[in-house]
């Protein structure tokens, strides 16, 4: 889709000047989308695979384990199912966490 493909091009500019410039994350790095409004997108997977998703993750409201996938509740009450575990799910929403932070505390 198109958004997948603005956002993998997003990716790529945006890893190599922030996120491994900070030296956090080395794979599957969410990006700032727009850092004035805390917008953070993150992978399921990596962005080089088609079927990588990208999730806003100020957007959910909820994760849920299910067997070996992963339910994603949003703030809007929508679920989606993903085919990755809640372990990796998990990982990836703290890591969109921990760079809001990172970047918020580099503001101040």
């Amino acid at each position: 889709s198109q958004l997948y493909h603005e956002i993998s091009h997003m990716h790529k500019i945006r890893k190599s000047r922030e996120t491994k410039q900070m030296n956090i994350f080395p794979y599957k790095a969410p990006i700032i989308v727009k850092e004035e409004e805390n917008i953070i997108f993150f992978p399921t997977c990596s962005p080089r695979l088609k079927e990588c998703s990208w999730i806003n993750a100020g957007n959910i409201s909820n994760i849920y384990k299910k067997k070996d996938r992963c339910l994603v509740e949003f703030y809007n009450k929508e679920t989606l199912e993903f085919d990755i575990s809640y372990n990796i799910m998990n990982n990836q929403l703290s890591k969109s966490l921990l760079l809001e932070k990172k970047f918020k505390k580099r503001g101040k």
